[in-house]
């Protein structure tokens, strides 16, 4: 037991002791701090940001509309996921293809128009007000760890 033997291994060189997973942590948290700080006095141009989100032509929209499509709470008849999925991108390719707003291509299409009104399928695909989750993610993010110490 204390005889060294040059074949045996011992543990000094394992991955725990070789991995510094404090110092990259922090360094991370601190990045992240900045970055934050950064994007916080970012000036933005409206115009130009308005320009590449239009340029999808809303197509960026398609999952919220998947999602009216499959929720019986929404719909009268809903679509089953894969039914609404396989149409979206359906008609997502169509609107991006022919370079027409996807608002234009889905109020063409009897299975959409028959199941949402004209009014809510323009709120919903509306692509300068359209976040996604974003909304509350940032809230789920902000209530877990603001105020509180990371390291």
């Amino acid at each position: 037991m204390n005889c060294q033997m040059p074949y045996a291994r011992d543990l000094s060189g394992s991955a725990n002791a070789r991995i510094n997973f404090d110092g990259g942590f922090k360094f991370l948290d601190h990045g992240i701090r900045q970055m934050a700080g950064v994007v916080y006095w970012l000036g933005l141009q409206q115009e130009r940001s308005r320009e590449r989100v239009q340029r999808s032509y809303g197509v960026v929209t398609s999952q919220e509309v998947m999602n009216y499509l499959t929720d019986s709470r929404k719909v009268a008849s809903p679509m089953s996921r894969s039914t609404a999925h396989d149409l979206m991108g359906e008609l997502a390719t169509r609107a991006w293809t022919s370079k027409r707003p996807f608002l234009d291509v889905l109020s063409e299409c009897q299975e959409v128009t028959g199941r949402i009104s004209p009014a809510v399928l323009k709120e919903i695909t509306d692509p300068l007000t359209y976040i996604g989750q974003s909304k509350e993610i940032v809230r789920t993010v902000y209530e877990k760890y603001h105020g509180k110490k990371t390291l």
